[in-house]
């Protein structure tokens, strides 16, 4: 009888526990991302040899076992990172394994972020650490919990949670200028998803629940401010991949416990196809990924995981086709060591085991999706002519369409351009020299020292069989350089061939006074040229350029005004003077030899006739043409 009351004693003050919430083992885990079913699945797909399960948990189990307590340089400054990197990849490792020793792993390298911090200090739980640094430490904390929970004793799941619930108590004092505005900034995505995730993965929202409905709010708002519907963001291309880590994960990990609330807003904005359109393939002698650049963002995204977390996220009848692409891109059909693919920066070959479809069935989407994908709210237009390897041509004409305070950059009628292998034109990314934009300068300068605002102007976008035509305007960035109107016209064609496009640009300016206007491409990016080699010449009495990149070349002709002057360099620059002035660019980008042009007429009127294509313009209708 004795035995019975203790028995019934015990069972009392654990349902009491239960029902406060102090009870660990109330908790279920792994709640976030890893299923029984969808372990199942990933355990089965690693063991048919050379599938992107097997590669891709190759990469991450060798570099777990590799680095283990010590994943970061003992000469850098940035140990913490590495180490809630490396707390993630482990854990993932023991759930698909069951050993424990990756469980141990995981609790070793995490509480080594507090007993032996190194120079940076970057912690999750003090108020001083750098916001985004709080959140990337965080995050591994957090995954580490969930996953390893039932291998861990007692003790090592109440040192992870205590850490966690000291992170959730000081994101509430944390304050920051890029998190108190428009919630437009990549600070959004990154802060508010990590403490959304860490707030998910312990359990700690049926405490905060007001904290938890706010976050909600600030991911969606973020959303809907930031992000046109073709994905594209003010900040660039490379800020919207980092900060959509974060943002992608919260999202799924809100869906995992039943609310999709932020998965309806997610899937207004279309980042597959924003990637598919601005990503190229790994380059085999780099073994870099490039990106059209934009905004204050470089050519390059870390690979850290937005690829591989998008797959999630494309619409069930895309899949295949954003499958082709990311095969190509980082995946099992890139160049390339596993270990150089599948998102490998920051142990994100996670994403990328956990994302890609086990039964995932490719088709080439070039038939489907066409050359073209236009962000008409953001102001960016791209074209691509094929998903197929390194040798791809993408091309992108930007118009400044939204403006809210984040990081931004003046860049209406600037034009980015990588083709076979080479990012031949360029954006200024955070620096501030007029040369690093690639578009028209007026007396030397890329603004006038004032807000440029929207653009304010409408836009013509045209897409078709084999490219298409954008005509995008100067708005108030041009009018701070004293200047009335400018339009900038690009066509775009792909019709030459596989390795080859037809771009052209006419800019029509507008203006009472006279200027020195400079048509200015800066070569490669932001940190240099990218090895370009710059030569002028020319033909038919016309200034010409070549630009030779690695693997294939740029050739132009300057069409009119038939006097420009040629500066070659970084950046290359075409110059003339004038009041209402025309300057026309026609270029031609391929491989092999380059051909010579046979140029006819004069101004307007000028004819090129170059690889059995002709080019002019037909000014009744107000189009660049190319025609056979």
């Amino acid at each position: 009888m004795q035995t019975k009351r203790v028995i019934r004693s015990v069972l009392s003050l654990s349902l009491c526990l239960l029902v406060s919430g102090n009870l660990s083992a109330a908790e279920k885990h792994p709640r976030l991302f890893l299923t029984d079913q969808k372990v199942a699945e990933i355990k089965k797909a690693i063991g048919v040899e050379g599938s992107h399960h097997a590669e891709a948990f190759g990469a991450l189990k060798s570099w777990v076992d590799t680095k283990g307590r010590q994943p970061h340089d003992p000469k850098s400054k940035n140990w913490n990172y590495e180490r809630a990197f490396m707390g993630r990849g482990a854990a993932f490792v023991h759930v698909i394994t069951g050993e424990k020793k990756y469980a141990e792993l995981a609790f070793a390298v995490l509480k080594d972020v507090h007993d032996k911090p190194g120079p940076d200090k970057r912690l999750p739980d003090q108020l001083k650490t750098y916001g985004l640094a709080k959140a990337t430490v965080g995050e591994g904390f957090a995954l580490a919990y969930d996953w390893c929970y039932h291998a861990w004793s007692q003790a090592q799941r109440d040192y992870i949670k205590n850490v966690l619930k000291r992170s959730l108590d000081i994101w509430l004092k944390y304050g920051h200028s890029q998190l108190s505005v428009s919630r437009g900034s990549n600070w959004a995505a990154v802060c508010r998803g990590a403490e959304l995730v860490m707030m998910l993965a312990s359990y700690e929202e049926g405490d905060r629940a007001k904290r938890l409905k706010y976050l909600v709010g600030q991911l969606q708002q973020h959303m809907a401010i930031a992000y046109g519907p073709g994905g594209l963001s003010q900040e660039g291309i490379g800020y919207t991949g980092y900060g959509g880590i974060y943002l992608l994960e919260a999202c799924y990990a809100l869906a995992e416990t039943g609310d999709d609330t932020l998965i309806k807003q997610l899937d207004k904005h279309a980042f597959w196809k924003l990637q598919m359109f601005s990503g190229t393939s790994l380059v085999t002698d780099q073994l870099k990924r490039r990106y059209l650049q934009q905004g204050v963002s470089g050519s390059a995204i870390n690979d850290e995981g937005w690829a591989s977390l998008t797959l999630r996220s494309v619409p069930k009848d895309q899949r295949p086709y954003f499958g082709w692409y990311y095969d190509r891109h980082m995946g099992k059909l890139a160049p390339g060591k596993p270990s150089d693919k599948y998102d490998n920066q920051r142990a994100a070959w996670v994403w990328a085991l956990l994302c890609y479809p086990t039964d995932l069935e490719t088709a080439n989407p070039a038939k489907t999706l066409g050359h073209a994908h236009f962000d008409y709210k953001t102001g960016g237009f791209f074209f691509r002519n094929r998903w197929q390897d390194q040798n791809d041509i993408l091309f992108a004409v930007f118009s400044d369409l939204a403006n809210h305070k984040a990081w931004d950059k003046r860049e209406a009628t600037g034009i980015r351009l990588i083709a076979h292998g080479t990012p031949f034109f360029g954006g200024p990314s955070k620096y501030s020299g007029a040369g690093l934009h690639s578009r028209l300068l007026v007396d030397g300068k890329a603004n006038g020292g004032k807000k440029s605002g929207k653009n304010g102007q409408n836009v013509v976008a045209e897409s078709n069989a084999a490219g298409g035509y954008v005509i995008v305007g100067g708005g108030s960035t041009y009018k701070s350089l004293a200047v009335d109107d400018l339009q900038r016209h690009v066509l775009v064609d792909f019709s030459l061939g596989k390795d080859a496009a037809v771009l052209s640009t006419l800019d029509r300016v507008k203006s009472s006074k006279t200027h020195a206007y400079t048509w200015n491409v800066n070569l490669g990016d932001d940190k240099g040229d990218g090895g370009i080699k710059v030569a002028a010449g020319s033909e038919a009495g016309r200034q010409t350029f070549l630009l030779k990149g690695k693997n294939g070349w740029v050739k132009g002709w300057v069409l009119h005004p038939a006097d420009a002057r040629i500066k070659t360099g970084d950046p290359l620059q075409i110059e003339t003077k004038g009041a209402d002035t025309d300057i026309w660019i026609a270029m031609l980008v391929g491989n092999g030899t380059p051909p010579k042009g046979a140029i006819t007429g004069e101004g307007l009127a000028s004819v090129l006739k170059i690889a059995g294509q002709t080019i002019r313009f037909d000014e009744t209708k107000n189009r660049i043409r190319l025609e056979k």
